[in-house]
């Protein structure tokens, strides 16, 4: 997702979520209901990421720091660096959860063996 300036963050997280949402509308409204906080969380964390890797890229991923006024400064991985790296890896988790779940709808349409999380899924909307 392209960064667009003159929308707010809320209307970028929204956009993204409509956007991912559409991706996994084939998903059965009970399975997209029990994925719907993954989906927003995943749309959440493009934006922030997207966010982040402007701000890494103008300002860099280290800052000279200093602990006292004689010491001399050393280079330390900026916090941005390391928010940055952590939301990567959760928005990897995030889509596996949605991946797989696609996977699975996939294999059900294809294959009409339940393995009864559907069937728990749908027991419980």
């Amino acid at each position: 997702m392209p960064i667009e300036q003159d929308l707010s963050v809320d209307e970028r997280i929204k956009q993204e979520y409509e956007r991912l949402r559409k991706e996994y509308e084939d998903l059965s409204p009970s399975m997209l209901a029990v994925l719907d906080k993954t989906i927003l969380n995943t749309a959440i964390l493009e934006v922030r990421i997207e966010d982040l890797s402007k701000n890494l890229h103008e300002y860099g991923y280290t800052e000279l720091f200093t602990q006292s006024p004689n010491t001399p400064p050393y280079e330390r991985e900026r916090v941005q660096a390391k928010e940055y790296k952590d939301f990567i890896k959760l928005n990897q988790t995030n889509y596996r959860v949605l991946s797989d779940a696609m996977n699975r709808h996939l294999a059900n349409k294809d294959n009409d063996d339940d393995d009864g999380f559907e069937s728990f899924i749908n027991s419980k909307s």
